[in-house]
C-alpha cells in the first residue's frame, strides 16, 4: 500500500540501504512502489549524500564548517562595531547566532541547497560591501577575502558531496529523471 512522503522516515531508510550497499537507484527503484510522490522520493534520494562521498570529503566539509563560523564570528564583532546601545547588540548578536547556526546545522547534515545560499549570499555581501564602502582599509580587504574563501568553498564542498547537483536542484537526465550519482 502507498503511502505519503515523511522525511526523517526516507532518511533513515537511506541511510540503512546505503550502509548495506545499495545505490542511489537501487534505492530509489526499490522505494518508488512505497510512495505516492516518486518525484519528491528521488530528490530526498538525491539531496542525500553518499556515505564514501561524506566520509572522503568530511576534512573538506568540516574546514568549511570552521571557517564559515569564523565568518560568522567576523560578522557579530562588526555588529559590535555599529551599534552604541548594548540592548540592540544582544538582540540583533542573538539572532544573527541562531541563523549561523542553524546554517552549521544543515551544513552538519549535509543538505545541498544550503551550501549554494550560502555561497551567493557571501557573495552578494561583498559584493554590497565593495559598492558602499568609501575606502577598504586592510582589515576590510582581509575580511572580504576570507569571505571569498568562504563563498568558493561553499561551492566547491557542494561539487564534491553532489557531483550532480545544480545550483538550487538535482540534474536530471534526457528522459527528465532525476539524476543520481
Amino acid at each position: 500500500m502507498k503511502k505519503g512522503i515523511n522525511r526523517r522516515e526516507i532518511d533513515i531508510i537511506i541511510n540503512e540501504k546505503q550502509n548495506q550497499g545499495y545505490t542511489k537507484q537501487e534505492i530509489f527503484n526499490e522505494l518508488q512502489d512505497n510512495y505516492f510522490d516518486k518525484k519528491t522520493l528521488a530528490i530526498i534520494i538525491a539531496n542525500t549524500v553518499s556515505i564514501q562521498r561524506k566520509k572522503r570529503y568530511n576534512v573538506l566539509n568540516a574546514t568549511f564548517i570552521v571557517l564559515f563560523f569564523i565568518a560568522s564570528m567576523f560578522k557579530i564583532f562588526s555588529i559590535l562595531l555599529l551599534f552604541e546601545k548594548i540592548s540592540m547588540i544582544l538582540v540583533v548578536s542573538v539572532i544573527s547566532l541562531s541563523i549561523n547556526f542553524w546554517f552549521i546545522y544543515q551544513i552538519f547534515k549535509c543538505r545541498p541547497f544550503v551550501y549554494s545560499f550560502l555561497g551567493l549570499l557571501i557573495f552578494v555581501q561583498i559584493f554590497r560591501f565593495t559598492l558602499q564602502a568609501e575606502y577598504i582599509s586592510i582589515w576590510n580587504g582581509f575580511e572580504i577575502g576570507f569571505y571569498a574563501i568562504v563563498g568558493i568553498l561553499s561551492f566547491i564542498v557542494k561539487s564534491k558531496l553532489f557531483p550532480n547537483y545544480l545550483l538550487f536542484r538535482p540534474e536530471h537526465d534526457k528522459n527528465g529523471n532525476v539524476a543520481f550519482d
